[in-house]
């Protein structure tokens, strides 16, 4: 049986490279392309989800006037580039509920959560007359390493809590030797405006470094010498998610007269802009010129 599966397997990989080979890809010109803007940012909210966790006493209060201002200047700078429809990170399995809560929003019955897709898409949708804000998140492939179907709750399979835990040890040494680093950066924002830090944060160089931070550090955890655990859970988690959402960005997409703002986590920029780009069906325009 096992022998049959790498048969099947086998002619598959084949069947692929034979018809790449002869597959013609189109050229498409710059008229063809739909443009789409991405603006990388942090969480408003900081649910601390991510490998990186915000103390309290860094943490941003986007409920204040000040903030609540430079949140307003950000969505007048963002709405110049035109957008004809606005995707962010909420879950695709939510639209339903997003747009409940929208259309609430602008009869004026529901108050903004401290959360940038609500405090800057759900704003700027309002401002641009948009019927709806769209999600295009998801999660990664990530079955082999969780129980259940809940889709925000994962129990991690017994036979991953070793891996799991010893992840886990790892990264929180990496966090360790990097604290010094760490504390400075979440301290230092809170003397810049929004604008500042996301400017500095969606600069190509950050982009960059953030992106080569996954590949020289979880990428290169083993579980046991000589394996590819890190390689593993990076690919099902992170780079696999990276391209669920890059196809939901391809299903809203109707037309190369589409003008797409995207509001997303900073760590995703280099995998979206590049997955955009090289699909060459998207002119990548860069957020910089209008958050200055």
């Amino acid at each position: 049986m096992r022998s049959f599966y790498k048969s099947i397997i086998l002619t598959l990989s084949i069947l692929a490279v034979y018809l790449n080979s002869f597959s013609q890809s189109k050229d498409y010109s710059e008229k063809e392309r739909a443009d789409v803007m991405i603006l990388g940012t942090f969480h408003f909210a900081y649910p601390n989800l991510d490998r990186i966790k915000i103390e309290e006493k860094d943490q941003l209060d986007f409920s204040s006037t000040e903030r609540q201002e430079e949140i307003e200047q950000l969505v007048e700078q963002i709405a110049q580039f035109k957008p004809t429809k606005i995707a962010v990170e909420l879950k695709t399995w939510s639209q339903h509920k997003i747009d409940s809560l929208y259309n609430e929003y602008l009869k004026g019955n529901y108050e903004l959560p401290i959360n940038e897709s609500y405090q800057v898409g759900f704003r700027l949708a309002k401002m641009l007359n948009h019927k709806r804000v769209y999600c295009v998140d998801a999660w990664g492939n990530i079955n082999e390493y969780f129980d259940g179907d809940n889709k925000n709750v994962f129990t991690p399979k017994k036979e991953k809590l070793s891996m799991f835990e010893k992840l886990k040890a790892y990264s929180d040494s990496l966090l360790t030797a990097d604290k010094e680093n760490v504390d400075e950066r979440n301290s230092s924002i809170h003397n810049k405006t929004l604008q500042e830090i996301l400017y500095e944060s969606n600069q190509p160089e950050k982009i960059s470094r953030d992106h080569a931070d996954y590949l020289n550090n979880l990428f290169l955890f083993e579980e046991n010498e000589g394996d590819y655990a890190g390689v593993d859970w990076l690919s099902a988690s992170w780079f696999n998610r990276n391209m669920r959402i890059f196809r939901n960005i391809q299903r809203i997409t109707e037309s190369a007269d589409d003008r797409i703002f995207i509001l997303y986590g900073s760590g995703h920029l280099y995998l979206l802009q590049s997955l955009l780009a090289e699909s060459q069906r998207y002119n990548v325009v860069s957020v910089l010129d209008y958050i200055k």
